[in-house]
């Protein structure tokens, strides 16, 4: 299935069909440009720190590079409403729901989670997959700052070209 760059419109019924569970994670997503492996390996020390600071700080796991994100309204209020274990710091702040805090949840579970959530919105078979966030993110971005540049330095790409795919969406 390809990844296509969710409009805004589907992005909001896709919310609204999301489960509540994993309606933060989308945000979190749509709002950061992270990948989702990097948000599922967030830790609660991470949050916390997020929330002093405003900047979301995350090594990429796909790139080992660390990234840094400057938090939105929404970012910051989605975080704020997260409710996270109290168990440790080092817990994850989407840990698996067997209240296994050491234990993140699984990227295929956001996947299904997210493809369900497209279905019951209507908008099964358009293309639109979970790494279709990061896309949104990324046009977002340019439609703000209006340079290629600065949307491929803040998603660590290598490659311009790469980032051109991201913010050109082709009919299928």
């Amino acid at each position: 299935m390809r990844n296509r760059i969710i409009n805004e419109d589907d992005y909001t019924r896709i919310l609204k069909h999301s489960h509540p569970r994993y309606k933060p994670i989308f945000m979190l997503l749509a709002e950061t440009g992270f990948r989702v492996d990097d948000i599922l390996k967030m830790r609660k020390w991470v949050l916390v720190k997020a929330l002093d600071t405003g900047v979301l700080a995350l090594t990429e796991a796909k790139t080992g590079k660390s990234r840094s994100v400057q938090l939105s309204d929404v970012a910051m209020s989605v975080l704020r409403g997260l409710k996270t274990p109290q168990k440790s710091s080092l817990s994850y702040v989407f840990h698996t729901l067997r209240r296994v805090y050491r234990m993140k949840r699984h990227r295929s579970t956001l996947t299904r989670q997210f493809t369900a959530a497209a279905e019951r919105a209507g908008l099964a078979g358009r293309g639109y997959t979970v790494h279709s966030l990061r896309k949104l993110y990324a046009r977002r971005l340019y439609n703000k700052t209006r340079s290629l540049l600065a949307v491929q330095r803040d998603l660590n790409h290598a490659n311009q070209q790469t980032t051109m795919f991201y913010l050109m969406d082709f009919d299928l």
